[in-house]
């Protein structure tokens, strides 16, 4: 019989995905059965986090959930993006999907947007992380053993020697002043590699470190990012 009550969760590869799956999998309710993970489809890159995609599988094997990966183009404008998502979910939705899960934490616009977007969908939007105090969930993530580091931050909030570092209490210690320790602001992006949720660590390789500005126009930002990539066996 085909089970209309499934779960997705949109996973970007960082520590507030991570999070968001060990929580709903901790509750034991709505576990996802699918990881749903976007990218550009030139670079192959999850966008702002600037993941490989060859990553972006291997986290998602370590999970043992089924994962999909769904390539949007490069220069996709706000409708190109939102009549590719339709698409994809009503396809979801007939493939019985009923919830969609993010690991957002307490930026009320970027809630509204998604329940508006998903209001005509037969899909919900729950959000598992929501409302947590963003010192105490960072503090929960390390001290449960999850690892991650930053792989690109705003250059206008965080000096770029954050850059590759692990997130540990060192690393909450260090923060300039404004920070949000969860970086829920957008001032800087993980890669988690390993904690409760993952069977096995994923192994990658340190690449350059680089400077770029992404958006265009008034959200046009600066922004420094680290190459990732799969470790070679």
């Amino acid at each position: 019989m085909k089970n209309n009550d499934r779960t997705f969760l949109s996973w970007s590869g960082g520590k507030d995905s991570a999070f968001a799956l060990y929580t709903l999998n901790k509750k034991g309710k709505r576990v996802p059965d699918l990881l749903l993970t976007t990218v550009d489809e030139k670079s192959l890159r999850v966008p702002i986090h600037h993941i490989p995609v060859k990553l972006i599988k291997e986290q998602i094997r370590a999970t043992r959930v089924e994962g999909e990966i769904l390539k949007l183009p490069a220069n996709a404008t706000n409708c190109d993006y939102e009549h590719i998502w339709s698409e994809k979910l009503t396809k979801l939705r007939d493939d019985g999907y009923r919830f969609a899960a993010f690991g957002d934490i307490f930026l009320e616009d970027i809630k509204a947007y998604r329940e508006k977007q998903y209001s005509d969908t037969g899909i919900r939007p729950i959000f598992p992380i929501w409302g947590m105090d963003s010192h105490q969930l960072i503090r929960d993530f390390i001290d449960l053993g999850f690892k991650a580091v930053v792989v690109s931050l705003d250059l206008s909030k965080m000096d770029a020697s954050f850059l590759g570092r692990e997130i540990d209490h060192a690393f909450l210690k260090d923060l300039p002043p404004g920070v949000d320790p969860a970086g829920e602001n957008g001032e800087f992006h993980t890669f988690c590699y390993d904690g409760p949720c993952f069977k096995k660590p994923v192994l990658f390789e340190k690449g350059e470190k680089s400077t770029v500005v992404a958006g265009s126009g008034p959200y046009a930002m600066e922004m420094a990012r680290w190459e990732i990539g799969p470790f070679a066996k």
